[in-house]
């Protein structure tokens, strides 16, 4: 199960992501809504069992992923091709 802080954390982290992202050309503006819904599948995966690290796989990839899991203070190792 996810902690508070974490929580706290990781919705703080999404929301830095977002105001970042909407600096840029392509911006996503429905994007925050779903950071927070697949945040929401990563507690059910805790709740669940999982380990932080191994339900932030699954509900992020790439930057964004790398970028949470530092906020969290997790070094996560992933496959580029996952």
């Amino acid at each position: 199960m996810m902690d508070d802080t974490t929580h706290s954390r990781l919705v703080h982290a999404l929301t830095e992501w977002d105001i970042r992202q909407s600096k840029t050309k392509h911006y996503n503006r429905w994007a925050l809504g779903q950071y927070f819904q697949a945040l929401d599948n990563v507690k059910e995966a805790m709740a669940q069992g999982a380990n932080l690290a191994d339900a932030l796989m699954e509900g992020f990839n790439g930057a964004l992923l790398r970028y949470l899991a530092k906020k969290v203070g997790l070094n996560v190792e992933y496959s580029k091709y996952q």
